[in-house]
């Protein structure tokens, strides 16, 4: 295997993992705020899209009744269009990294089959 080919497979390695890894929930909000928050909690990051049409990147550091509150700001739930929550997926982590493996145990075997 040539330097480029393995410096192509390794930068596509990195990207699908990059990729793969994370999962993004937009919430609309309805009039029922909690509802709507409940799975959110402190250290989430979040995007918050307010009304005015302004997008706002935040980590949560605390839920209230009316709001949400970062290190920044606090936007209050009538404010709030919607809310992207981007957290870890368990299973596509996990395909990420078994696909990274069978790509790298593939290419160590096809370089070793090309040797002999």
């Amino acid at each position: 295997m040539t330097t480029l080919n393995k410096k192509n497979l390794l930068s596509i390695v990195i990207v699908c993992f990059l990729a793969g890894c994370t999962s993004t929930t937009q919430l609309t909000l309805p009039e029922d705020y909690a509802k709507a928050t409940s799975n959110l909690a402190a250290g989430d990051e979040i995007r918050i899209a307010t009304r005015d049409g302004a997008m706002h990147q935040v980590t949560v550091e605390a839920l209230s009744d009316s709001g949400i509150c970062g290190s920044e700001a606090c936007y209050d739930y009538p404010d709030i269009e919607s809310i992207t929550v981007e957290s870890i997926s368990m299973f596509k982590t996990t395909a990420a990294v078994v696909g990274t493996f069978l790509a790298l145990t593939a290419a160590a075997a096809a370089s070793v089959g090309s040797v002999f």
